[in-house]
């Protein structure tokens, strides 16, 4: 006897075993076997793993005859040779094993020879195309066509529904007495052609002069499934035949294709998706998916030379990413492998709207190209649609749709034909919400399929407008980096932000045009970018961009600019510990600001140069410069100013070891930001208020004070803060004795620094950690830490409440090693410095 499920599917390597169909195929393609081979292999998979002893083959194979074991033989032969020597092994005294795994859960791949069933009532076609990894939605559809009447399947040009639609309408045959039809509507162009490509379709002769009418009656009493393949373009008259037939032939089901509803009566959707991508780009991943593997049949059918393997599976994976999955899209591709080669195709993607077409005879027309599938959607929009359509390639990434009409409108459209635009867009397949995760807070975000992108930018080149169009985009990304303005046409915080994550690469996209167009307004994104930039932990990407554009030939005509962000990448430089970098922008900003004469401007250079002679443990220095900008930014009335230079005063006060005279100063600052409503500043604020606490040694309302800063930071989605405060807040924790939290709290703050290169965070919790270890008797792990610490950043070169607590915990720790120990660990933090990644430096650390 054969298997209890003797329909089941099995899956395995490269192999599909389809017993109903008593079909063998490999990667989709039906192999020649034997019928008693067929039943051998379906015998031996079924129980895949299992010894199965030789006189059990022979009566599942052979039931009503007594074979030799020549016989056995011969056909195990047969098969080891189409599966490979080690598929079925034979173990002496007791049987054969089946050693290859089944993939039950691995994407199934439809065959290309599912066969009509028993009822032929219809005119599908016998054969159907291959699908890939559509058994999901299959199922899906097979539920919603046994429920409703009305089912309509949508999805973008070349996902592949047509092909889809035929193989679930070939499996409802035999569950209607009429027949499964079909009616292919893509060549018609008048919409009184449908009801008569219908009646043509069923045989059916309309005589009077009210077509929907006759069909009705026609098909009244008859039970029966119709499809109607390519509505998009004639669904206002694919709606009125349904909504006429629900009426005078209830027993039709319809279902549609299309690349937009047909807005019918009880109408139910599935969405036909982009076929799924590997998840890894190992090989095994690779095969299961169905992009993949859709990509590897048609590249065979090409060239029977190609072999999808471990060397070229990348190339494979990265070209199918690039084409969003899109079945016509990886067809055409995998057609030119013998042309180009992998790498080639992969170098080439760029321009697939030209090189992806098809050369098979009988092709339709918006099928023999990527452009022309997409000329077929965007010939059904109107004016307006297309315009709004063009506009979209100007984004990279997402976009929200207050982005897209801060470009878009204009005289001709305001915000509210926009947003319809966006409407049919999405209805038409060609746009679509972001999957990627948003914060709950943000407003939703549509996106576009790469080649969708491509040829709205082709569209977008094309307008007389383009340009004006690509400076609206940078204008709207300068307004969103800068935030809110005061009354006076200043930012309301210098390091606040209206962009999100998402908006990485349109910031990068503005400013590359800017670089290429316009100077100036690149050099206005750069600096007014520094806080998101800063924010996000994107320092390194920050210094590149301002060194492509400070080294343009045009800069030096706008020297207010250039000395901003000079000034902005002297913050960068700051939290990045690089004091030598920060020396050298702010000489370059004062060279660039002092000829201009301008106080305000002057007073920032004092600022930031009161910041570096901080840094440097020169606090006579920082306080010379701060009292040549605080009387500037009282002159000028520029409260931000003024608060910095109040905070950055009041820090000096504090490493000078005057924590008491910085809670005036502070308090000032506090209200002056508070008034503004910068919240940046104010989180600032309140950090230095706990640094002050902390040195007076309040360690309660230190702790109360950070927390409040963290809360804020948190909201704003400073990384750079986050992972200070969380030092700090474990420092608080170590000297009360917390031992627990506080190696909570700076493991928390390690794991957040390191990813993002924030030596000076990390430094600090090193040192603090080293603190914990020797505590608790770890000397060589406490020699390890305060080593690695001195290798982010320099012992010498602590700032805050770390130079505090450094002189006591750099004490106990070399008290607690002999002088061999010590340079062990120096030699172990150097090699995990070299060799280690951010993950084994912080194993180490929680150890």
């Amino acid at each position: 006897m054969l298997q209890a499920d003797p329909g089941r599917v099995l899956r395995f390597d490269r192999y599909t075993l389809r017993p109903l169909e008593r079909q063998l195929l490999r990667d989709g393609q039906a192999l020649v076997l034997g019928s008693r081979a067929f039943d051998l292999l379906h015998f031996l998979a079924g129980r895949a793993g299992r010894t199965v002893a030789a006189d059990e083959l022979r009566k599942a194979v052979w039931p009503e005859r007594v074979v030799a074991d020549n016989n056995l033989r011969v056909q195990l032969l047969s098969l080891r040779k189409l599966l490979g020597d080690d598929a079925i092994v034979n173990i002496p005294s007791k049987g054969y094993r089946f050693t290859l795994s089944l993939q039950d859960d691995a994407p199934p791949v439809l065959s290309t020879l599912a066969v009509a069933a028993a009822n032929p009532q219809g005119n599908l076609p016998a054969y159907l195309p291959t699908l890939f990894d559509r058994e999901q939605e299959l199922q899906r559809l097979q539920a919603l066509l046994s429920a409703h009447l009305r089912v309509s399947v949508l999805g973008a040009a070349g996902v592949g529904k047509t092909a889809f639609a035929q193989l679930a309408a070939l499996e409802q045959q035999g569950r209607f007495s009429g027949g499964v039809w079909w009616v292919e509507l893509a060549a018609l162009t008048h919409s009184a052609q449908v009801a008569t490509a219908v009646a043509a379709a069923l045989g059916v002769t309309l005589r009077g002069p009210l077509p929907l009418q006759d069909l009705g009656r026609a098909l009244d009493g008859r039970q029966m499934l119709v499809v109607l393949d390519n509505c998009e373009h004639l669904w206002v008259a694919v709606t009125d035949l349904a909504d006429a037939l629900l009426h005078s032939a209830p027993g039709v089901r319809l279902m549609f294709t299309s690349r937009r509803m047909v807005r019918c009566a009880g109408e139910q959707l599935l969405r036909l998706e982009p076929l799924p991508l590997p998840q890894g780009l190992d090989l095994t991943a690779a095969r299961r998916s169905g992009a993949v593997a859709l990509f590897d049949a048609r590249a065979r059918r090409a060239d029977p030379r190609f072999v999808l393997t471990a060397a070229n599976v990348v190339d494979v994976v990265t070209i199918c990413q690039r084409l969003d999955g899109l079945a016509l899209a990886i067809e055409l591709a995998a057609s030119r492998v013998p042309l180009l080669g992998l790498a080639g195709l992969r170098e080439r993607l760029g321009e697939r709207l030209r090189l992806l077409n098809n050369r098979e005879p009988h092709t339709e027309a918006r099928h023999l190209t990527l452009e022309a599938a997409l000329d077929w959607s965007h010939a059904l929009l109107s004016d307006s649609e297309r315009r709004v359509l063009a506009c979209l390639g100007v984004f990279a990434g997402s976009f929200s749709m207050h982005a897209v009409q801060a470009v878009a409108a204009d005289e001709t459209q305001d915000v509210w034909s926009i947003q319809e635009a966006l409407q049919t867009l999405i209805e038409q397949s060609l746009l679509a919400p972001d999957s990627a995760d948003q914060p709950v807070s943000d407003s939703p975000r549509y996106t576009l399929h790469e080649t969708v992108r491509l040829y709205a930018r082709t569209q977008l080149d094309a307008r007389a407008d383009a340009t004006a169009l690509r400076h609206r985009h940078a204008l709207h990304v300068l307004a969103q980096a800068r935030g809110p303005l005061d009354a006076d046409g200043d930012p309301v915080d210098t390091v606040q932000t209206g962009l999100v994550d998402a908006d990485l690469d349109n910031l990068r996209t503005a400013i590359t045009w800017g670089l290429e167009h316009d100077i100036e307004l690149a050099l206005q994104l750069a600096s007014g970018a520094n806080s998101f930039f800063r924010l996000r932990g994107h320092h390194q990407e920050s210094r590149r961009l301002a060194a492509r554009l400070l080294a343009h030939p045009q800069a030096a005509a706008h020297p207010r600019l250039v000395g901003r962000l000079r000034l902005a990448q002297c913050a960068i430089c700051f939290e990045q510990n690089d004091l030598r970098g920060f020396q050298a922008e702010l000489a370059f900003a004062m060279a660039a600001l002092q000829p201009l004469r301008v106080p305000s401007l002057m007073a920032l250079c004092w600022g930031w140069a009161s910041v570096f002679s901080f840094a440097m443990r020169q606090t006579d220095a920082a306080e010379a410069a701060l009292q040549h900008a605080l009387p500037l930014h009282r002159a000028a009335g520029k409260s931000r100013e003024l608060a910095t230079t109040l905070n950055h005063l009041a820090s000096n006060r504090i490493g000078q070891g005057r924590a008491a005279e910085a809670r005036p100063l502070l308090m000032e600052a506090l209200s002056l930001n508070q008034q503004r409503g910068s919240r940046w500043s104010a989180a600032v604020t309140l950090q230095n208020l706990g640094e002050m606490h902390y040195a007076l040694g309040d360690l309660d309302a230190a702790r109360r004070h950070w927390l409040q800063a963290q809360t804020e930071f948190r909201d704003l989605r400073s990384l750079y803060h986050g992972a200070q405060l969380a030092c700090y807040l474990g420092l608080a924790a170590r000297r009360a004795g917390q031992w627990l939290q506080a190696h909570e709290e700076l493991l928390l703050g390690l794991a957040s620094s390191l990813p993002q290169r924030f030596t000076g965070a990390t430094a600090d919790a090193y040192i603090a950690l080293a603190g914990l270890a020797a505590h608790t008797g770890r000397g060589r792990h406490a020699a390890v830490l305060l080593c690695l610490a001195d290798c982010h950043r320099p012992l010498a070169d602590a700032l805050g409440p770390v130079l505090q607590d450094l002189p006591a915990i750099s004490a106990t720790v070399r008290a607690g090693v002999d002088p061999d120990t010590w340079h062990a660990a120096r030699a172990q933090a150097d090699r995990l410095m070299r060799d280690g990644s951010h993950e084994e430096l912080l194993a180490f650390a929680s150890s």
